[in-house]
C-alpha cells in the first residue's frame, strides 16, 4: 500500500489554522455553559445564610442553623429598622439592636455570639459573588481570542517562515549557536515574534496580520461591540469594572452613553452575545487567512465546507444571532463552491426565521430558484415557506434513499414544523387502522 503524501504547506496552514479555531470555538462552549450555570445558580452562589455558615465553621466546630436563622432575621429587621427609625438616640439605637441579637442568640454556647454577628456583618458587605463569575468568564473569553490570533500567527509564520525576517531583531551568532539545530532557532524567532505582537493591543493584533501577511481584517474587529468587549475585559482586570479614562478614549469614535466613573457589570446575556461576536471574529480570521494566503482549491474548498458546517452546527445549538452575523458580515458571496455559498446563505435565512425576523429574507427565498439544486436546498426552501405538507413528503422520499441522515432529520431546526406535521400525520394514521 502506498505510503501517504506529505502535507503540503497549504495543507499544513489550513490544519493549524482549523485545529486553532476548533480549540476556541469549544472553550467558547464551555465559557457559555458555565455562565449559563451561574445565571441558573446565581441565588444559591450568593445564599447568605450559606456564606455566613462557611464563614462560622471556619472558626466553631459546630454551627447552630436556627439560632443562625434567628439572628439573620433579627439583623435585616431590627438592626435596619433602628438604623432608619426618626426620634431614637445612639443609646436607644444600641439598647434596641441588643436586645434584639441577645434574644436571637439564645441556642448559642457562651462566647459564640460575635463570631455569628461578625460572620453576618461580613456576608452583608460583601459584593456578590455571581457578577464577579461572570466578570472573570468574560476576561477568559478575551484571553482565549489572544490565544486563537497567537496561534493563527504561529501558524502563518510556519507556511512562510520568510516573513520572520522582518521581525526586525537581529541575532548574534553566540545566541544562535545556543540551539541545537535550525529548526529549534527558528521556533524561537516564531515564538518570540508572536509574544511581542501578543504584548500589544487588539488593534496591533490585526495590524501585524495585515501588514505582514496581508490578511484582510476580520469582520468585526473594528465594530463597537467588538472593541467594547476588549475594553471592558481591561475595567474589570484593571478597575473593578469602573470606567476609566482609557475606556472612554479608545471608544471616543462611538456614540454611546458611558460616562467616566459609571460601573459596568457583565451578566449572562452579555457574556453570550460577546462570545458568538468574538466567534464571528476568530471565523473570519481563519477564513481569510486560508482565502487570502494558499492557492490550493482543494484547500480553500474545504474551508468553504467549514464554514457551511459551523453555520449547521451554530444552528443545532440555537445560536442564531451568530449565524446572522456570519452570512451578513464574511464574504459569503465570494465562496466559489456554489453548493456551499447556498447553504450558509440558507442557514442565514433559518437562523432568522428562527428569531422571527423572516420578514428580512422572505423575498429572497421565495425568488431563490431550486429547480436543478440538490433536494437538501429543495426540502430547505418548502419549509422556510411553511409548505410542510410538501416538506415532509419529500424528507421521508430522502430519508428512504439516504439523502437526508435520520440526525439531520432529527435535529435540523428549520425541520421542526415539518417533524411536527409528520408526528400529527403518523398518530392520525395510527388511530384510523385502530378504530378500523
Amino acid at each position: 500500500m502506498p505510503e501517504k503524501a506529505p502535507a503540503s504547506p497549504d495543507e499544513q496552514l489550513l490544519e493549524g489554522l482549523l485545529e486553532a479555531f476548533e480549540v476556541f470555538s469549544h472553550r467558547l462552549r464551555e465559557i457559555r455553559r458555565l455562565g449559563r450555570y451561574v445565571r441558573e445558580r446565581g441565588e444559591e452562589i450568593d445564599d447568605a445564610k450559606t456564606r455566613a455558615r462557611e464563614l462560622i465553621q471556619q472558626q466553631l466546630s459546630e454551627v447552630n442553623d436556627d439560632a443562625l436563622d434567628e439572628l439573620m432575621e433579627s439583623w435585616r429587621q431590627t438592626v435596619y429598622a433602628a438604623a432608619e427609625a426618626e426620634g431614637l438616640s445612639d443609646d436607644d439605637r444600641r439598647e434596641v439592636v441588643q436586645s434584639a441579637l441577645e434574644e436571637a442568640s439564645q441556642g448559642l454556647p457562651e462566647g459564640a455570639l460575635s463570631s455569628y454577628l461578625r460572620s453576618i456583618v461580613r456576608v452583608t458587605i460583601a459584593p456578590p459573588a455571581a457578577p464577579m463569575l461572570l466578570a472573570s468568564l468574560l476576561i477568559a473569553l478575551v484571553g482565549e481570542l489572544e490565544t486563537l490570533f497567537g496561534s493563527v500567527t504561529r501558524a502563518l509564520y510556519i507556511h512562510d517562515p520568510t516573513k520572520l525576517e522582518q521581525s526586525g531583531k537581529q541575532y548574534a551568532w553566540a545566541e544562535i549557536k545556543k540551539f541545537g539545530t535550525l529548526d529549534d532557532f527558528e521556533a524561537h524567532v516564531r515564538d518570540h515574534t508572536v509574544d511581542r505582537m501578543l504584548h500589544g493591543s487588539f488593534g496591533d493584533w490585526v495590524s501585524e496580520l495585515k501588514n505582514r501577511f496581508h490578511i484582510p481584517e476580520p469582520a468585526r474587529s473594528g465594530d463597537f461591540e467588538t472593541l467594547e468587549i476588549i475594553q471592558r475585559r481591561h475595567l474589570m482586570v484593571h478597575n473593578r469594572g469602573f470606567v476609566s479614562r482609557q475606556y472612554l478614549e479608545k471608544l471616543d469614535q462611538f456614540e454611546h452613553d458611558t460616562k467616566l466613573h459609571d460601573e459596568l457589570e457583565v451578566d449572562y446575556d452579555y457574556l453570550t452575545r460577546a462570545a458568538d461576536t468574538l466567534l464571528v471574529v476568530s471565523l473570519s480570521l481563519i477564513s481569510g487567512a486560508t482565502f487570502r494566503v494558499t492557492s490550493n482549491e482543494e484547500v480553500a474548498q474545504t474551508m468553504e465546507g467549514f464554514l457551511a458546517n459551523t453555520c449547521f452546527w451554530l444552528l443545532q445549538e440555537k445560536r442564531y444571532e451568530a449565524v446572522v452575523d456570519i452570512t451578513r458580515r464574511l464574504p459569503v458571496g465570494k465562496v466559489k463552491t456554489e453548493l456551499y455559498r447556498h447553504i450558509i446563505q440558507v442557514n442565514g435565512w433559518i437562523a432568522l426565521k428562527q428569531l422571527g425576523r423572516f420578514r428580512e429574507c422572505a423575498d429572497a427565498v421565495r425568488r431563490f430558484d431550486v429547480s436543478a439544486r440538490s433536494n437538501d436546498l429543495r426540502l430547505a426552501k418548502l419549509a422556510l415557506l411553511d409548505d410542510v405538507e410538501r416538506a415532509d413528503k419529500l424528507a421521508q422520499q430522502m430519508l428512504a434513499e439516504g439523502q437526508l441522515l435520520h440526525e439531520h432529520w432529527l435535529t435540523w431546526p428549520l425541520l421542526a414544523d415539518v417533524r411536527a406535521y409528520h408526528d400529527r400525520q403518523t398518530l392520525g394514521e395510527a388511530e384510523g387502522a385502530s378504530q378500523a
